[in-house]
């Protein structure tokens, strides 16, 4: 079963290493229960280091033990880098997207607007009494304290994104923005070519077009991958007696926090580009049980799920826009929980 060669032009063959990774409902039906590991949590497991616990009631967690918390662990990163090469070595063997499958005939981007793009800190209050052990005196009276942390997270000023359309034709278009570096960390243009996997789909939206010229507005707080903060435990228990439950919990479950859809700015500005595409809506036959996101027939991460030729991006209904994120207020989050000490120069008269 794990003696065997995976090709990588195959989407069988990719769907194999995913099934091996993850070792989902798919995986268990082609092994026994002895073999049931997933290599994702294994590879967490000894990544980690956490001392083994010596019953189920002691139990040190680290912080890739909960998918909420590793995003703080560097390893984090290296572990889904060594996943996903897989995965993007399938991609890079993909044929490039011919000039008539990105095209969308009779439709053309005249101008996309973007606001000024602003970042900064601001200061969130999270309870983590959970974390407090109590005597059961303390517990059984239900009047001890409550305890917050206050941290600094990044933020950003709520935008639009307005798009100047003109359409021969009439029909449901998907409007996608993406965004992505512009320069490398030496100053140099990245050509498309090289820069395709570093764009990120930050909003996937269907718009009815007609005829002539359509003027639409997509605010920042509408973006479809984006959500507000998730309810924090002790409301989920306030919501749990009164008989209700956080939807997010369910329907939002997969989404990325609003309060990070930007990256952080730089007080001059640092300069990125978006990318704006239209194309025909078909809707997906294939997710019936998620159609009420509306998701179309295409890839996640369409046209940049794989590796791209630049002359084609150069079609009527793309557009690229420079954009420039700049950052207001501190800009170090350390200096936040530090006291602020004036530095006084020579004060003293030249004489």
């Amino acid at each position: 079963m794990f003696n065997q060669d995976v090709d990588l032009h195959n989407s069988k063959s990719v769907n194999f290493v995913g099934n091996y990774l993850q070792a989902n409902a798919d995986w268990y039906g082609k092994v026994g229960y002895k073999d049931l590991y997933s290599y994702e949590i294994i590879a967490r497991n000894v990544l980690s280091a956490a001392p083994v616990s010596y019953d189920k009631y002691n139990f040190a967690p680290s912080a890739l033990d909960f998918y909420q918390t590793s995003l703080r662990d560097p390893v984090f990163y290296q572990l889904y880098s060594k996943i996903l090469k897989y995965f993007i070595e399938y991609k890079k063997r993909l044929p490039v997207y011919t000039q008539d499958t990105l095209n969308y005939v009779g439709v053309k981007i005249n101008d996309v607007k973007v606001d000024k793009l602003v970042t900064f800190f601001d200061y969130y209050d999270f309870d983590v009494s959970n974390n407090v052990y109590y005597t059961q005196e303390e517990l059984k009276s239900q009047q001890h304290t409550s305890y917050v942390v206050r941290q600094p997270r990044l933020n950003h000023n709520l935008f639009k994104v307005s798009f100047d359309i003109k359409s021969d034709v009439e029909g449901d278009g998907v409007i996608k923005i993406f965004m992505g570096p512009k320069y490398d960390y030496l100053g140099y243009l990245i050509s498309l070519g090289e820069n395709w996997q570093n764009f990120v789909e930050l909003d996937w939206f269907v718009h009815k077009l007609t005829k002539g010229q359509n003027t639409v507005e997509r605010a920042s707080s509408e973006f479809f991958y984006f959500k507000e903060d998730s309810v924090p435990t002790h409301e989920i228990f306030k919501l749990l007696s009164e008989g209700k439950v956080p939807s997010d919990m369910s329907t939002e479950s997969g989404a990325f926090p609003k309060r990070l859809l930007l990256p952080k700015g730089t007080e001059g500005g640092f300069p990125y580009q978006f990318f704006v595409m239209v194309y025909p809506y078909v809707p997906s036959e294939k997710y019936d049980a998620i159609k009420a996101f509306e998701w179309d027939s295409k890839p996640f991460g369409y046209p940049f799920d794989r590796p791209v030729y630049e002359p084609y991006f150069k079609q009527p209904n793309m557009f690229f826009k420079d954009v420039e994120v700049y950052h207001e207020g501190e800009e170090f989050t350390y200096k936040y929980n530090t006291p602020y000490y004036t530095i006084h120069n020579n004060e003293v008269a030249k004489h």
